[in-house]
């Protein structure tokens, strides 16, 4: 499973870095793939993450869950 996250300002404040950490370590024992997504990024370079999540998706297609 691709799992866009997308990153506001407040990922950067206070504890939320070792919040995300624990989730995304979460994520990653459940074998999902995490792209993570700020939005100042994407507000900028939309094309660039779609890409990216494009190709996750692509390259992880036959372990897409139903």
């Amino acid at each position: 499973m691709v799992l866009p996250d997308a990153w506001r300002v407040q990922h950067s404040q206070g504890l939320a870095p070792i919040d995300d950490a624990l989730h995304q370590n979460g994520v990653t024992l459940r074998s999902d793939t995490v792209l993570h997504v700020s939005l100042l990024g994407f507000r900028l370079d939309p094309d660039a993450f779609i890409d990216q999540v494009e190709r996750a998706h692509v390259h992880l297609g036959s372990r897409i869950r139903r």
